[in-house]
């Protein structure tokens, strides 16, 4: 049996500012969104179109918590940078998943 509940519940542990967060596995219906941000990319709006990645996928978290840009600014570019590649590996290990 193929049971999807795996991947609706697969998570990572993020803590920002004193505070864990359960951040999903991203639907498919928001990697298409972040395809359509992403489209337009380019050297002059990286960084806005980074924090608007990361407010679609960071806001998709266990505690119903939805981020800012304000407060995704506030995080060292190596940190939003580790948490967007760890919130993609969710997906790799799905694709790799026998389930």
């Amino acid at each position: 049996m193929l049971d999807l509940d795996q991947y609706i519940n697969n998570s990572i542990k993020v803590k920002l500012m004193g505070q864990e967060y359960d951040i999903l596995e991203p639907t498919i219906g928001m990697v298409m969104q972040i395809n359509r941000i992403e489209k337009d990319l380019n050297e002059g709006n990286m960084h806005q179109k980074r924090i608007e990645a990361a407010k679609v996928l960071m806001s998709y978290n266990k505690q119903n918590k939805i981020f800012t840009d304000r407060e995704l600014e506030q995080i060292p570019f190596e940190g939003l940078s580790r948490v967007l590649a760890e919130i993609s590996l969710l997906r790799l290990k799905a694709d790799a998943d026998p389930n």
